[in-house]
């Protein structure tokens, strides 16, 4: 057995591009190796007994409404075959709203590499001119409205207000009727006599030397000021008329408040309330118009601005950031599918169409039609980069041929052997042969990972210290420690993310 796994792990290393020049040096003595490019395979060996198959559960990954239930029991099925489908109207419309999205990238930059025509030219600028117009628009609205809420004030004070007050517009006015609560009616009539002193004499004249070119929003904040000052003078009128041990006195006389003041003084608040909504709303309006503003004057730019290479990259790292990101929600609508991992039987399904399903849920069961299956313990170490559906080389201590096998399952909880945790996954055969027995112990390579004209280094190179992991650059008679990023692990090769590059001579074996 030994030797099937030496030759086979030769002939990994050497189909991988990894047949490093290696140099013995005479003075030091050290062994190097050309950082080169290559492609590498990672695997976890783990080895097991081969049974007649079980049965496999197929869950949905995420919870979601069943939409598709194509399983039936004893139905035979062929890999890759869609047994359910949960909904995926949302992520389907995402991914269209992306494809659309990278479609339209992908045309601006033929656009922008074609160079800019007349035409394009004279549509940017036309898009700029209505957006400045648009600007202007929305900077005259905010003017009429921060002019009007002057109005408003001026009519819910003067007109609303000052019909319960007498000597309204002097520096001593006094209400009308008499108020049970006193303070409240000296805070009524002082209240007053401050609006009218520090509120209209200031803001008339600030208001009506407003212009569109003005700082609007400053306006904005002082003028909802004067609101705020306003609508608190009428909460506590509305206090005083509105509580029915308040009177009025006509001719010596006492009589209810007058019904009409009580109706005034919400009509007043009222309106008010409308006047600071509005404001805000003309003020979003005038940042949206500066904003579609920018952006048309950054779009004129960009298309009389003749296409650097600088700017061809950006754009394609865009496209293929929008690609990644279509890929993920491509992933995502697949997640919400199940697919037979394997050729087999169903033997049961659970579940209706429209009911929502739980990723807890088995969905499907099935057993493979006659292929075998092995199951192997995996540490917590190596289990973590093994998934269902991965692809596996099994061999057979038996037997000197190699077969092909899927990841068919892995068990959710681990199992504590010699004080270790391990978990059970199964591997199923991806066809069926005679050759092969229940009972025979087999090997098992799981391809976890895998990369084309990478770096890569010999193991022995890499070398760590504490958390840092590096290797020994040698150059000009003198080696340098390096620190490197790994990825892939092969057989007897390392690939290296970053920190080296192609060509570098590094040492094997360390020192």
């Amino acid at each position: 057995m030994k030797k099937i796994i030496i030759i086979a792990a030769v002939l990994l290393v050497v189909g991988a591009g990894a047949g490093f020049f290696i140099k013995q040096l005479a003075n030091p003595p050290y062994k190097l190796a050309a950082v080169q490019k290559g492609d590498i395979t990672q695997e976890v060996f783990a080895s097991g007994k081969i049974e007649a198959p079980t049965s496999i559960d197929l869950h949905f990954k995420t919870s979601g409404k069943m939409i598709v239930l194509k399983a039936k029991v004893g139905k035979k099925i062929e890999a890759g075959q869609v047994l359910a489908k949960q909904e995926t109207g949302t992520l389907d419309a995402a991914l269209a709203a992306m494809q659309a999205g990278i479609d339209v990238e992908k045309a601006k930059l033929a656009q922008q590499q074609a160079g800019a025509s007349p035409e394009n030219v004279a549509v940017a600028e036309t898009a700029v001119a209505n957006a400045q117009q648009a600007v202007i628009d929305a900077r005259q609205n905010f003017v009429d409205k921060l002019r009007e809420a002057y109005t408003q004030a001026d009519d819910a004070v003067r007109n609303k207000a000052d019909q319960m007050f007498v000597n309204p517009l002097s520096t001593n006015p006094k209400l009308t009727f008499s108020v049970v609560d006193s303070n409240l009616q000296n805070d009524i009539e002082w209240s007053r006599s401050l609006i009218e002193s520090t509120v209209f004499r200031i803001w008339k004249p600030y208001v009506y030397q407003l212009t569109v070119d003005s700082n609007l929003s400053e306006y904005a904040s002082t003028t909802r000021k004067y609101l705020g000052d306003i609508t608190l003078f009428l909460d506590k009128l509305a206090g005083a008329v509105n509580n029915p041990n308040d009177t009025y006195t006509v001719n010596g006389a006492t009589v209810a408040v007058p019904s009409n003041w009580k109706v005034d003084v919400s009509t007043a608040k009222t309106s008010l309330n409308a006047v600071v909504a509005g404001i805000s709303a003309v003020e979003e309006k005038l940042d949206t118009s500066e904003s579609a503003l920018k952006t048309a004057q950054d779009q004129l730019t960009l298309v009389k601005i003749p296409l650097r290479p600088t700017d061809t990259a950006v754009f394609e790292a865009q496209i293929r950031q929008a690609e990644a990101q279509a890929q993920q929600v491509q992933a995502q609508i697949r997640d919400m599918e199940i697919i037979a991992p394997i050729s087999g039987i169903i033997t049961a399904t659970n579940g209706n169409i429209g009911e929502i399903i739980d990723p807890s849920t088995v969905v499907v069961s099935m057993i493979s039609a006659d292929a075998l299956q092995v199951k192997v313990n995996l540490s917590e170490d190596n289990v973590v980069g093994v998934k269902v559906g991965q692809t596996a080389r099994v061999t057979a201590d038996a037997l000197p041929n190699e077969w092909q096998g899927t990841v068919t399952a892995i068990d959710p909880a681990g199992t504590v052997i010699d004080g270790s945790v391990y978990y059970k996954t199964t591997i199923t055969f991806n066809e069926p042969n005679d050759q092969v027995k229940a009972g025979m112990t087999s090997d098992v390579w799981i391809k976890t990972g895998s990369a084309s004209s990478t770096l890569i280094v010999p193991a022995s190179a890499i070398q760590k210290n504490g958390s840092d992991t590096f290797v020994q650059i040698y150059e000009n008679g003198k080696t340098t420690d390096q620190n490197v990023t790994t990825g892939l692990r092969g057989n007897g090769t390392v690939e290296v993310v970053s920190g080296v590059s192609e060509g570098d001579q590094v040492v094997i074996g360390g020192k």
